[in-house]
């Protein structure tokens, strides 16, 4: 059995007109099998940043599902996030909310950052 753990906490009250909630999520794996981890839709826009041993952190962007997505976790992984409503993290990123709904991507992707923008 996979060691998982997940938490969640309202946003300061400053915050909560953009944000629904903050959030961390770790798993610890054995370095020769991984889980496919079940994420539930929330029509929310979601920011994290992963990190992991010996890798550079990586901040990604998944925007609103479409449907439940199942995403392979291996060794030892961790995120911390924040869940934003749907139309605040549109307008905050400044990105049209509807080329978000489905995404799941490197942040610097859909800001542009990538591209030396």
């Amino acid at each position: 059995m996979p060691a998982l753990h997940y938490r969640e906490f309202a946003p300061a009250p400053a915050l909560a007109d953009d944000a629904l909630s903050h959030w961390w999520f770790e798993a610890d794996l054995p370095p020769d099998g991984g889980h496919d981890h079940h994420v539930w839709p929330d029509g929310c826009v979601s920011v994290g940043v992963q990190t992991r041993a010996g890798a550079p952190p990586l901040a990604v962007l998944a925007g609103p599902a479409l449907a439940a997505p199942r995403v392979r976790l291996e060794g030892a992984v961790r995120f911390r996030g924040v869940r934003l409503w749907p139309d605040r993290g549109a307008a905050l990123l400044g990105v049209p909310a509807s080329r978000l709904r489905g995404l799941r991507l490197p942040l610097a992707l859909v800001l542009g950052e990538a591209e030396g923008d």
